[in-house]
């Protein structure tokens, strides 16, 4: 599907969504039409995030990567606010507390 450019209606929902998902996990380009752009765009965010995770488990240059942020098959780099030990300690501690362990 590389270099081919798919145009769907009703791309937004139902078979038309999964059509358009599909395609585009498959490296087409994909265009969808919609009625309403909040529905269209949400969709697209939709189809872009689940390429990114297909992506995520089946290529072999992310295998073995662990702590790593990813959106729209790109790195993203961590909120600093992540990196504070303070925070890592209190939250393993509520989670234990909620979870009874």
């Amino acid at each position: 599907m590389q270099d081919k450019v798919i145009l769907i209606t009703g791309g937004t929902s139902g078979i038309g969504k999964a059509a358009a998902t599909e395609f585009a996990r498959q490296g087409a380009r994909v265009v969808i039409t919609s009625r309403d752009r909040i529905r269209g765009d949400n969709t697209i965010d939709e189809i872009r995030e689940a390429d990114t995770i297909v992506r995520l488990a089946s290529s072999p240059e992310i295998e073995g990567v662990t702590g790593k942020y990813f959106t729209n098959r790109k790195e993203l780099k961590s909120d600093p606010g992540s990196y504070n030990k303070d925070v890592w300690k209190r939250l393993w501690e509520v989670s234990a507390e909620l979870t009874g362990i």
